[in-house]
């Protein structure tokens, strides 16, 4: 009864807010723009950097396009959150009483609106620069949406988190090969297995992030709760983690091949490695911690943003 007084009251509160006010409320609630945006950006930008590193262009320089590009990262991202929000609504009833659209913060209807204004900004702005890269944004944002019959056709699918990972993941890699996509576009350069291999880097480091933030001993998780270590057991769930951690690290030295070059560039490649420390220091917490639940997550994204960051740091020097 309380639940449902209190999303009745959000309810009405939301009303009052507007279409602009409640899709403000909605972000704030689940998706930060601010810091989203800055994941966004480094993500996009340091592979986009590395990109032009691993070809024999032009130098890396400013272009008004690099605001599409992430810009359009960072709308498919807020997209696919939306699309979380809608086909996740059962599992955050009972687990996640605070979700917006559960709350009653916003309506289905509300989100349907939002993920067509902005499917229609950002595939303008793309169609703009070439219609290659619209179509294969429409394609990532399509392939996002049929996640939701997809879902409610298949429990496997819907309870099984590494089936779902399976079936889902592969938008996000669309991103990534979006990136690859728009440095072609706008170079003209051609494509090489250096490329394929960032791409992998850079799927992998997101998996490790992934995986390890929703590990966590079995017998501290809460019923219900959708874990890979609920499926695997703690340890397998964190080899796996980092398994991920260090194919991303070698798909990325692989294609740096520092040990063939010399000084600043040589150096500078190596700069990824770093990420082992939050990777290390999260399971350390992990192994300390077997009575008393703590959040695994900060490690987890401590892990990708050291990975992005010495990734866009090593392209602009190596570019420069």
């Amino acid at each position: 009864m309380t639940t449902t007084t209190n999303a009745t009251a959000t309810t009405n509160a939301a009303a009052n807010l507007g279409f602009v006010g409640r899709l403000r409320a909605f972000a704030d609630n689940i998706f930060e723009p601010k810091l989203h945006i800055a994941f966004a950006a480094l993500w996009s930008l340091s592979l986009l950097g590395n990109l032009y590193a691993a070809s024999n262009v032009s130098p890396w320089r400013l272009d008004p396009r690099l605001g599409i590009l992430v810009f359009t990262v960072f709308v498919c991202l807020f997209f696919l959150r939306m699309v979380d929000e809608v086909k996740d609504y059962d599992y955050d009833v009972i687990h996640n009483s605070k979700r917006p659209l559960v709350s009653g913060l916003v309506t289905r209807a509300d989100i349907a609106r939002y993920l067509v204004v902005f499917a229609a900004i950002v595939l303008a702005l793309n169609a703009a620069m070439g219609v290659g890269l619209a179509l294969w944004v429409l394609a990532d944002i399509v392939y996002g949406l049929l996640q939701i019959p997809i879902e409610r056709r298949s429990r496997t699918v819907r309870e099984n988190l590494i089936v779902n990972l399976v079936t889902v993941y592969p938008v996000n890699v669309g991103l990534s090969v979006y990136t690859v996509l728009y440095f072609l576009h706008t170079t003209g350069a051609p494509f090489s297995a250096k490329h394929a291999l960032l791409v992998v880097a850079y799927a992998c480091a997101f998996l490790h992030f992934e995986v390890a933030r929703k590990s966590s001993w079995p017998h501290l998780a809460v019923s219900g709760e959708r874990l890979y270590s609920q499926l695997v057991g703690l340890r397998i769930a964190l080899l796996v983690s980092v398994v991920f951690a260090f194919a991303a690290l070698g798909a990325a030295l692989w294609a740096f091949a520092p040990w063939a070059q010399t000084g600043a560039a040589a150096a500078v490649s190596y700069l990824p490695l770093l990420a082992l420390v939050p990777m290390a220091r999260g399971l350390a917490l992990h192994a300390r911690n077997r009575e008393t639940r703590h959040s695994a997550r900060p490690m987890a994204v401590a892990f990708l943003f050291a990975f992005y960051v010495t990734m866009l740091v090593r392209a602009l020097v190596v570019t420069h």
